[in-house]
């Protein structure tokens, strides 16, 4: 039954990968509203079901490297916009 969702973890424990939810996503990044400059390199992904639900992560760089901290924004998801830097104007955060 299970074969090619399973997989073994950093301490040696086989588990199996199990679907949750699925859906699409929108990556957000922080900027200067008058200069576009990157403020910081946090970043926040925001992922939508299929059913809809919006769920936000904020990710925080941590010191040395490519690791980041992931925090669940528990705040209600609704109407929210994004700047399109390449079209050069405010969309909704998904289409």
């Amino acid at each position: 039954m299970l074969e090619k969702s399973l997989t073994v973890s950093s301490k040696g424990r086989v588990e199996a990968r199990v679907l949750v939810e699925r859906g699409v996503y929108t990556i957000v990044e922080y900027r200067d509203p008058e200069t576009m400059e990157v403020v910081e390199k946090k970043f926040k992904i925001y992922l939508r079901s299929e059913d809809g639900v919006v769920r936000g992560f904020l990710m925080i760089p941590l010191k040395g490297g490519n690791r980041y901290l992931g925090i669940e924004d528990t705040r209600p998801k609704q109407d929210l916009y994004v700047y399109n830097v390449d079209k050069g104007y405010e969309e909704p955060l998904f289409k």
